[in-house]
């Protein structure tokens, strides 16, 4: 199972891409950026199950829900600590995660990328 670890790196790959391009976009525009990132993803982390699994009827699960890094980390949980093949609600769920992001990182870029030398 440890041999489709590499395609779960090429989605969260291309998910932090897309998310990056989001960031240094507004950036441009945010000089407060690195402080509300440095909040927003200290957030995400705690809420984040990375240590331990949800149960699906608890109201964390819903808010996790959400959260993009969940799917990422239950995948790899169940690839490398379990060996088994995730289920396809999780691994669309990551899928739709990574698109989303590059999909909004890249028309926000293309969008805001014509006023970026006139704002430094």
């Amino acid at each position: 199972m440890i041999i489709f670890y590499p395609i779960v790196l090429l989605f969260l790959s291309l998910f932090v891409f897309g998310f990056s391009l989001i960031l240094s976009s507004l950036a441009v525009y945010f000089f407060d950026m690195d402080n509300l990132w440095r909040f927003f993803s200290s957030l995400v982390l705690f809420i984040t199950p990375i240590f331990y699994q949800i149960n699906s009827e608890s109201k964390l699960f819903l808010l996790n829900l959400f959260n993009p890094l969940y799917f990422f980390i239950t995948i790899s949980r169940e690839i490398v600590i379990y060996s088994k093949i995730p289920d396809i609600w999780i691994v669309g769920g990551a899928l739709f995660y990574t698109l989303l992001s590059l999909l909004v990182g890249i028309i926000l870029f293309r969008r805001l990328k014509i006023k970026f030398a006139e704002l430094i």
